[in-house]
Protein backbone atom coordinates (compact mmCIF):
# COMPACT_ATOMS: atom_id res chain seq x y z
CA UNK A 1 0.00 0.00 0.00
CA UNK A 2 2.97 2.43 0.61
CA UNK A 3 3.65 2.39 -3.07
CA UNK A 4 0.44 2.95 -4.06
CA UNK A 5 0.16 5.86 -1.37
CA UNK A 6 3.38 6.95 -3.21
CA UNK A 7 2.20 6.59 -6.27
CA UNK A 8 -0.89 8.79 -5.44
CA UNK A 9 1.76 11.45 -4.53
CA UNK A 10 3.14 11.55 -7.80
CA UNK A 11 -0.12 11.96 -9.83
CA UNK A 12 -1.52 14.33 -7.60
CA UNK A 13 2.28 16.10 -8.09
CA UNK A 14 1.86 16.15 -12.10
CA UNK A 15 -1.75 16.80 -12.06
CA UNK A 16 -1.04 20.43 -10.00
CA UNK A 17 0.91 21.02 -12.62
CA UNK A 18 -1.64 20.33 -15.23
CA UNK A 19 -4.41 21.95 -13.39
CA UNK A 20 -2.78 25.29 -14.12
CA UNK A 21 -3.94 25.53 -17.80
CA UNK A 22 -7.06 23.09 -16.85
CA UNK A 23 -8.40 24.08 -13.65
CA UNK A 24 -9.35 26.87 -11.61
CA UNK A 25 -7.18 25.17 -8.36
CA UNK A 26 -3.75 26.44 -7.79
CA UNK A 27 -0.98 25.15 -5.38
CA UNK A 28 -1.24 27.05 -1.85
CA UNK A 29 0.59 30.23 -1.74
CA UNK A 30 0.32 31.17 -5.59
CA UNK A 31 -1.47 34.01 -6.53
CA UNK A 32 -4.64 33.28 -8.33
CA UNK A 33 -6.14 35.09 -11.34
CA UNK A 34 -7.77 38.01 -9.47
CA UNK A 35 -7.46 41.10 -11.42
CA UNK A 36 -9.83 42.27 -13.55
CA UNK A 37 -11.04 45.88 -13.57
CA UNK A 38 -14.92 46.01 -11.84
CA UNK A 39 -15.90 49.62 -11.80
CA UNK A 40 -15.69 50.17 -15.58
CA UNK A 41 -18.30 48.26 -16.54
CA UNK A 42 -20.99 49.57 -13.71
CA UNK A 43 -23.71 52.01 -14.36
CA UNK A 44 -23.18 55.53 -13.02
CA UNK A 45 -26.19 54.60 -10.58
CA UNK A 46 -23.49 52.52 -8.49
CA UNK A 47 -21.30 55.32 -7.81
CA UNK A 48 -22.61 57.61 -5.39
CA UNK A 49 -20.79 60.92 -3.38
CA UNK A 50 -21.00 63.43 -0.62
CA UNK A 51 -21.38 65.90 -3.18
CA UNK A 52 -20.81 66.97 -6.16
CA UNK A 53 -19.66 70.63 -7.87
CA UNK A 54 -22.37 70.32 -10.68
CA UNK A 55 -24.14 67.98 -12.98
CA UNK A 56 -21.18 67.08 -14.77
CA UNK A 57 -18.76 66.67 -11.79
CA UNK A 58 -21.03 63.54 -10.47
CA UNK A 59 -19.86 60.51 -9.13
CA UNK A 60 -21.12 58.57 -12.53
CA UNK A 61 -18.14 60.48 -14.39
CA UNK A 62 -15.82 59.07 -12.24
CA UNK A 63 -14.01 55.94 -13.66
CA UNK A 64 -10.66 56.01 -14.81
CA UNK A 65 -9.49 57.23 -18.09
CA UNK A 66 -12.89 58.48 -18.86
CA UNK A 67 -13.30 62.10 -20.02
CA UNK A 68 -16.77 62.42 -20.27
CA UNK A 69 -18.95 65.03 -17.86
CA UNK A 70 -16.39 67.31 -16.92
CA UNK A 71 -13.67 64.55 -16.62
CA UNK A 72 -13.97 62.92 -12.92
CA UNK A 73 -16.59 63.26 -9.83
CA UNK A 74 -15.79 66.59 -7.79
CA UNK A 75 -17.58 67.97 -4.70
CA UNK A 76 -19.35 70.89 -4.08
CA UNK A 77 -16.37 71.77 -1.49
CA UNK A 78 -13.04 70.70 -0.79
CA UNK A 79 -13.03 69.12 2.37
CA UNK A 80 -12.24 65.85 4.65
CA UNK A 81 -15.85 65.55 4.81
CA UNK A 82 -16.07 64.23 1.29
CA UNK A 83 -16.51 60.78 -0.28
CA UNK A 84 -16.67 58.92 -3.59
CA UNK A 85 -18.32 55.85 -3.36
CA UNK A 86 -18.85 52.40 -5.41
CA UNK A 87 -21.86 49.93 -5.38
CA UNK A 88 -19.84 46.67 -6.73
CA UNK A 89 -23.51 44.82 -6.58
CA UNK A 90 -22.67 41.91 -4.95
CA UNK A 91 -19.54 40.58 -2.79
CA UNK A 92 -16.39 40.83 -4.84
CA UNK A 93 -12.50 40.45 -3.78
CA UNK A 94 -10.93 43.62 -4.46
CA UNK A 95 -6.90 43.03 -4.61
CA UNK A 96 -6.12 46.89 -6.36
CA UNK A 97 -7.17 50.43 -6.57
CA UNK A 98 -6.48 53.17 -8.81
CA UNK A 99 -6.90 56.85 -8.87
CA UNK A 100 -6.87 59.81 -11.20
CA UNK A 101 -7.14 63.07 -11.16
CA UNK A 102 -10.30 65.07 -12.87
CA UNK A 103 -9.24 65.02 -16.63
CA UNK A 104 -7.06 67.85 -17.81
CA UNK A 105 -7.65 70.01 -14.71
CA UNK A 106 -5.85 71.20 -11.64
CA UNK A 107 -7.91 68.72 -9.56
CA UNK A 108 -6.28 65.54 -8.16
CA UNK A 109 -5.84 63.56 -4.35
CA UNK A 110 -2.99 63.60 -3.07
CA UNK A 111 -3.86 61.57 -0.43
CA UNK A 112 -6.58 59.45 0.79
CA UNK A 113 -8.46 56.74 2.80
CA UNK A 114 -10.06 53.51 1.60
CA UNK A 115 -13.40 52.43 3.21
CA UNK A 116 -15.73 48.60 2.97
CA UNK A 117 -18.65 47.92 3.72
CA UNK A 118 -20.86 44.77 2.93
CA UNK A 119 -24.02 46.61 3.86
CA UNK A 120 -23.13 50.10 3.07
CA UNK A 121 -24.15 50.84 6.48
CA UNK A 122 -21.13 49.90 9.11
CA UNK A 123 -17.53 50.88 7.33
CA UNK A 124 -14.09 49.62 7.74
CA UNK A 125 -11.04 51.55 7.19
CA UNK A 126 -8.31 49.02 4.76
CA UNK A 127 -5.05 49.32 6.65
CA UNK A 128 -2.58 48.59 3.83
CA UNK A 129 0.12 46.42 6.08
CA UNK A 130 -0.70 47.50 9.36
CA UNK A 131 -0.61 51.35 8.20
CA UNK A 132 -3.14 53.50 10.05
CA UNK A 133 -1.75 56.16 7.48
CA UNK A 134 -4.10 56.89 4.24
CA UNK A 135 -2.80 55.74 0.49
CA UNK A 136 -0.75 58.34 -1.30
CA UNK A 137 -2.66 59.60 -4.34
CA UNK A 138 -1.87 61.80 -7.28
CA UNK A 139 0.57 64.50 -8.46
CA UNK A 140 -1.12 65.57 -11.36
CA UNK A 141 -4.41 65.07 -13.08
CA UNK A 142 -3.69 62.08 -15.36
CA UNK A 143 -1.24 59.71 -14.41
CA UNK A 144 -2.40 56.86 -12.45
CA UNK A 145 -1.31 55.53 -9.41
CA UNK A 146 -2.42 51.49 -8.93
CA UNK A 147 -1.61 50.08 -5.73
CA UNK A 148 -1.67 46.03 -4.68
CA UNK A 149 -3.63 45.58 -1.92
CA UNK A 150 -2.25 42.94 0.47
CA UNK A 151 -4.08 41.69 1.86
CA UNK A 152 -6.96 41.60 -0.14
CA UNK A 153 -10.08 41.81 0.87
CA UNK A 154 -14.23 41.05 0.13
CA UNK A 155 -16.45 43.54 0.11
CA UNK A 156 -19.59 45.08 -2.31
CA UNK A 157 -19.30 48.51 -1.14
CA UNK A 158 -16.09 51.17 -1.38
CA UNK A 159 -15.81 54.37 0.11
CA UNK A 160 -12.40 56.87 -1.02
CA UNK A 161 -11.78 59.78 1.89
CA UNK A 162 -9.77 62.43 0.32
CA UNK A 163 -7.59 63.44 2.66
CA UNK A 164 -5.36 65.95 0.85
CA UNK A 165 -5.34 67.17 -2.69
CA UNK A 166 -3.64 69.89 -4.68
CA UNK A 167 -3.72 73.26 -2.88
CA UNK A 168 -3.97 75.48 -6.61
CA UNK A 169 -7.25 73.04 -7.37
CA UNK A 170 -10.04 71.36 -5.93
CA UNK A 171 -10.68 67.79 -4.96
CA UNK A 172 -11.08 65.93 -8.27
CA UNK A 173 -11.00 61.90 -8.78
CA UNK A 174 -10.91 58.95 -11.32
CA UNK A 175 -11.27 55.58 -9.65
CA UNK A 176 -10.70 51.38 -10.94
CA UNK A 177 -10.96 49.12 -8.55
CA UNK A 178 -9.52 45.49 -9.52
CA UNK A 179 -10.19 41.90 -8.20
CA UNK A 180 -12.96 39.14 -9.23
CA UNK A 181 -16.00 37.12 -7.95
CA UNK A 182 -16.60 36.05 -4.76
CA UNK A 183 -16.79 32.55 -6.27
CA UNK A 184 -14.24 32.92 -9.40
CA UNK A 185 -11.05 31.26 -6.66
CA UNK A 186 -13.77 28.16 -5.49
CA UNK A 187 -14.27 24.39 -7.33
CA UNK A 188 -16.06 24.74 -11.15
CA UNK A 189 -19.78 23.87 -10.71
CA UNK A 190 -21.76 20.91 -10.18
CA UNK A 191 -20.81 17.90 -12.03
CA UNK A 192 -17.99 19.12 -13.43
CA UNK A 193 -15.38 16.36 -14.54
CA UNK A 194 -12.20 15.92 -15.85
CA UNK A 195 -10.35 12.25 -16.94
CA UNK A 196 -6.84 11.70 -17.38
CA UNK A 197 -4.70 8.51 -18.09
CA UNK A 198 -1.14 8.12 -16.94
CA UNK A 199 1.87 6.03 -17.37
CA UNK A 200 4.51 4.29 -15.30
CA UNK A 201 3.31 5.35 -11.80
CA UNK A 202 3.93 2.30 -9.74
CA UNK A 203 7.40 1.76 -10.85
CA UNK A 204 6.31 -0.85 -13.24
CA UNK A 205 6.29 0.31 -16.87
CA UNK A 206 2.53 -0.07 -16.77
CA UNK A 207 -0.23 2.08 -17.88
CA UNK A 208 -2.76 3.19 -15.14
CA UNK A 209 -6.16 5.22 -15.35
CA UNK A 210 -6.24 8.48 -13.31
CA UNK A 211 -9.82 9.82 -12.75
CA UNK A 212 -10.65 13.30 -11.28
CA UNK A 213 -13.75 14.56 -10.01
CA UNK A 214 -14.84 18.27 -9.39
CA UNK A 215 -18.59 18.06 -7.78
CA UNK A 216 -19.12 21.56 -5.80
CA UNK A 217 -16.52 21.79 -2.69
CA UNK A 218 -15.84 17.72 -3.42
CA UNK A 219 -13.38 16.51 -5.16
CA UNK A 220 -12.52 12.94 -5.64
CA UNK A 221 -9.13 11.47 -7.12
CA UNK A 222 -8.74 8.23 -8.49
CA UNK A 223 -6.16 5.94 -9.34
CA UNK A 224 -7.10 2.28 -10.50
CA UNK A 225 -9.29 1.08 -8.20
CA UNK A 226 -7.67 3.41 -5.13
CA UNK A 227 -10.15 6.58 -4.07
CA UNK A 228 -8.96 9.51 -2.52
CA UNK A 229 -11.58 12.23 -1.17
CA UNK A 230 -10.90 16.31 0.05
CA UNK A 231 -13.60 18.43 0.87
CA UNK A 232 -12.58 21.82 -0.29
CA UNK A 233 -12.94 24.78 2.41
CA UNK A 234 -16.21 27.29 0.45
CA UNK A 235 -13.91 30.32 1.83
CA UNK A 236 -10.82 29.15 -0.01
CA UNK A 237 -9.46 30.08 -3.30
CA UNK A 238 -7.06 27.42 -2.86
CA UNK A 239 -6.96 23.40 -2.77
CA UNK A 240 -3.15 22.65 -1.35
CA UNK A 241 -2.88 19.30 -2.64
CA UNK A 242 0.18 18.35 -0.97
CA UNK A 243 -1.10 18.89 2.45
CA UNK A 244 -4.50 17.00 1.69
CA UNK A 245 -2.63 14.18 0.31
CA UNK A 246 0.11 13.76 3.13
CA UNK A 247 -2.55 14.51 5.53
CA UNK A 248 -5.27 11.71 4.45
CA UNK A 249 -2.90 8.91 2.78
CA UNK A 250 -0.25 9.11 5.63
CA UNK A 251 2.21 9.59 3.18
Amino acid sequence: MARVNGAFLDVLLLLLLLSVQTLPLVAAGDPHNCDAPLASSLPQLSFSSSSQLSSSHGPGFARLNRRDGAGGWTPLVSNKYQWLQIDLGERMEVTAVATQGGYGSSDWVTSYLLMFSDGGRNWKQYHQEESISGFPGNTNADSVVQYSLQPSFHTRFLRFLPLTWNPKGRIGMRIEVYGCSYSDGNLPPVNSIMNFTLGSLLDDWHWHSVLIELQNMHVNFTLDKYMHHVHVNKESSYLDLNFEVVRHCGI
